[in-house]
């Protein structure tokens, strides 16, 4: 599947009044800071996977008047387009205030939030559209392909799971380590029908033996030289 794209447009995103972005083979988002190089990451990654460009899922997207306080009544809207294939695919959300007149009183009150979606101008709810995101790409892939410091800041665990599904299986022929003594225990606990994931624990286990039994054998010593 090729992915490539389009283009952008924000409304009323954190300090982005109305902008498009139009993207090329090469797109260059450059400026000093503050002048909203983040806020355009944030809202691509938004617009896609509810986050910002760091993975938060809460972080504040309401525009801010001069002294920082938010400006209310607005719509705060990102719509992505995306060459998929042969295809045009584009994604719209839409993040706005519910305000209401409670029975009695002449002024309205915030009830609070709601957001609407839609896919290629067709309203739907957070289900299908999770879900038609889904259908072109993962976020955890996306976030590989286009971060160069997502896999480094991974738990070590998931980048041991990533690395070991992007080498594949193990050919035990095709290694040239059968004859090496050195890969002897490892290559006959492949050989029978074992994974590296349960070779792992198998030697974690008995890393743990062996450390208990230095341990008791040391508390020995120290009582039978004990005055």
């Amino acid at each position: 599947m090729e992915i490539k794209l389009v283009s952008m447009d924000i409304r009323n995103f954190k300090g982005i009044r109305n902008m498009n972005v139009s993207f090329s083979q090469r797109t260059q988002i450059e400026g000093p800071n503050h002048s909203g190089k983040t806020t355009i990451a944030d809202a691509f990654f938004w617009v896609l996977f509810h986050k910002d460009s760091q993975g938060r899922g809460q972080f504040g997207i309401k525009t801010l008047d001069a002294d920082g306080h938010e400006l209310h009544k607005l719509e705060h809207e990102v719509t992505l387009k995306l060459a998929v294939d042969s295809r045009m695919v584009k994604f719209r959300k839409t993040y706005h205030e519910d305000w209401v007149k409670p029975k009695g009183k002449t002024e309205e009150e915030l009830k609070g939030h709601s957001v609407d979606y839609s896919v290629d101008d067709v309203p739907c709810g957070l289900r299908d559209y999770d879900s038609k995101v889904r259908e072109i790409i993962d976020e955890s892939k996306f976030r590989m392909l286009t971060d160069v410091l997502h896999f480094s800041n991974l738990p070590w665990k998931e980048q041991k799971t990533i690395l070991r599904t992007l080498a594949g299986d193990i050919d035990l022929n095709a290694s040239g380590k059968l004859d090496d003594p050195r890969f002897a225990k490892l290559i006959a606990f492949l050989a029978n029908g074992k994974s590296l994931e349960e070779y792992d624990r198998y030697v974690r286990a008995q890393e743990k033996t062996i450390k208990e039994r230095l341990e008791r054998e040391f508390n020995l010593d120290l009582l039978a030289t004990a005055p």
